[in-house]
């Protein structure tokens, strides 16, 4: 064999296993595609699933801190759409509205996943929509305010969490802006998403939870934050409060959970096996006044 030819199966070799030890690549499902995606020996069409943001109770108490005041319900928070608020209120003994909780509830709209055989593993998620917190003058605050938090990127590789910023007082818009880095990830992070659905379906991503949300720039609370919703110290201490991780504090901002929205078969199965426990219900009371005759 000449030195060429060694050169050349060398070379081919080299290449193939080059490719053999290569990742797969990402690939992109979204929300509403007008075309097929391939993954898993399956083709995907669709994207279905929610983030929902859930708050730390610190974040729950700045924000009541620095509220707009209604009669007798606070006004400071409103969605940004497509997202859906979720803040109860709660009335004080002085008649003062506060918010119990708070929760934004987001479309999933993009989902980037590896292949690995019939598996896919999870690489970065996005969604749609957030929520606002606006500010007037009061004791927690220098003057009128704003602060709109929305389209959060989730990103499994760096563990970061971006988000589009919009802030009033000179802040502005802020696009994919490293907002928050999580200290944990629960739920299959690789999942199989299964032969029996059709050839052409939605894909429903898995349970995953990120909790433990701190600011990736300790910064932000000043930079954005502060000068966003028009904070005097006092409110500046609350939002401070949030990023502080300690032992009491192990959540900081919160936690994101990623929810898939039940396929129509499950609904159905569900339904039926409904229907019939309260058939089986009724079939039990109709015996019961015989059973106790005998």
């Amino acid at each position: 064999m000449s030195r060429t030819t060694l050169l050349f199966a060398s070379t081919a070799f080299a290449f193939l296993a080059g490719a053999a030890n290569a990742a797969p690549d990402q690939l992109v499902i979204e929300r509403g595609m007008d075309h097929t995606v391939y993954a898993a020996g399956m083709g995907w069409s669709d994207l279905a699933g929610t983030a929902t943001y859930v708050a730390s109770t610190n974040v729950v108490t700045a924000v009541n801190v620095i509220s707009v005041v209604g009669s007798p319900h606070p006004a400071s928070l409103q969605a940004v759409s497509p997202a859906v608020l979720e803040a109860p209120i709660r009335i004080q003994a002085s008649g003062r509205g506060v918010y119990a909780s708070l929760a934004a509830v987001a479309p999933l709209t993009q989902l980037s996943v590896t292949p690995h055989g019939d598996a896919l593993t999870v690489q970065s998620l996005q969604t749609a929509g957030g929520f606002q917190v606006t500010t007037t003058k009061n004791g927690a605050t220098k003057g009128a305010g704003s602060l709109g938090i929305s389209d959060l990127k989730v990103d499994l590789q760096t563990k970061t969490i971006y988000a589009d910023i919009v802030g009033a007082n000179g802040v502005g818009t802020l696009n994919d802006h490293a907002l928050w880095t999580y200290d944990s990830v629960s739920g299959p992070v690789t999942f199989k998403p299964g032969f029996d659905k059709p050839f052409d379906e939605t894909l429903s991503p898995p349970a995953l939870t990120f909790s433990g949300l701190f600011l990736a720039k300790a910064s932000d609370i000043d930079d954005i934050f502060v000068v966003a919703l028009n904070l005097n110290n006092i409110g500046r201490v609350t939002f401070t409060a949030a990023n502080n991780r300690s032992a009491t504090n192990p959540i900081g901002f919160g936690s994101i959970t990623i929810s898939a929205v039940p396929e129509p078969a499950a609904c159905a199965l569900m339904v039926a096996g409904m229907a019939a426990l309260l058939a089986f219900g009724r079939r039990g009371a109709k015996r019961c006044p015989t059973a106790r005759n005998r």
